[in-house]
């Protein structure tokens, strides 16, 4: 069996990235959520290891985003690796990510964010991953919510006016001057 060695220093800059791309932004704008996968791997065919997990800015929880890949694995090819997608409760695999050099996989799918992204990887039969990918979540932000008051369900104080014409200083009935 291989042992499995992920670069932490690579782990930890791929969380920075991403945390950075998080904070920009207004929210009508578009935004991405960038996760580099630089790490370089070994394991066994079928063995899972996580390559990236990342916090997802709050304004961005619920946005609806559609994912695309880039490998660029310099000419290192690694056929039956995928990627699995979790966020939002739900899980996605993205088939063969390092089938070929430059690789540039659209999936189309649209993805819900949850609080994190983890990003994990399934072995192929290889057992190696030359990292190289940049997986980019292209993302609609939430539309700021309005806020408006409810209707009043009280009544201002009432404050009693003397009627038109009413001296208030005089005692008793009052008395209208036409």
């Amino acid at each position: 069996m291989k042992s499995v060695h992920v670069s932490v220093v690579s782990v930890v800059a791929a969380a920075a990235a991403a945390i950075l791309v998080l904070a920009a932004g207004p929210a009508s704008a578009i935004d991405d959520i960038v996760i580099p996968i630089d790490s370089v791997a070994f394991g066994t065919e079928g063995e899972i290891i996580e390559v990236a997990s990342v916090a997802v800015e709050p304004d961005l929880v619920g946005s609806t985003c559609s994912l695309e890949l880039e490998a660029d694995n310099n000419g290192s090819v690694h056929p039956g690796n995928d990627l699995i997608v979790t966020t939002g409760g739900e899980s996605g695999t993205i088939p063969d990510v390092e089938s070929a050099p430059g690789q540039v996989t659209i999936v189309d799918a649209d993805v819900v964010l949850g609080d994190t992204v983890l990003v994990e990887l399934q072995f192929g039969p290889d057992g190696v991953t030359s990292g190289g990918l940049i997986l980019t979540f292209d993302c609609e932000a939430q539309p700021v919510p309005t806020t408006t008051a409810p209707p009043s369900t009280t009544e201002p104080p009432s404050t009693t006016l003397p009627p038109t014409g009413v001296d208030p200083a005089v005692q008793g009935q009052p008395t209208f001057t036409g």
